[in-house]
């Protein structure tokens, strides 16, 4: 009969323990989201006409053709 007891001790623990951590995990999980969607993400396409068909320049760094 302890040994029973003991059983189903251990497997109440355990069950507790998962229950815990999946909550845990999908806790952080919105916390994340919630923290990543405060900021705004900008994405803007630029487009440049060329004059000279001789002359390029790339992502303004300084590098001219």
């Amino acid at each position: 009969m302890k040994e029973e007891s003991l059983a189903s001790s251990i497997i109440k623990k355990m069950f507790w323990t998962i229950i815990i951590l999946i909550v845990a995990l999908v806790g952080t999980n919105v916390v994340w989201i919630w923290y990543i969607n405060q900021y705004d993400f900008v994405t803007e396409t630029v487009e440049q006409e060329v004059s000279d068909i001789n002359s390029s320049t790339i992502n303004q760094t300084g590098i001219d053709k």
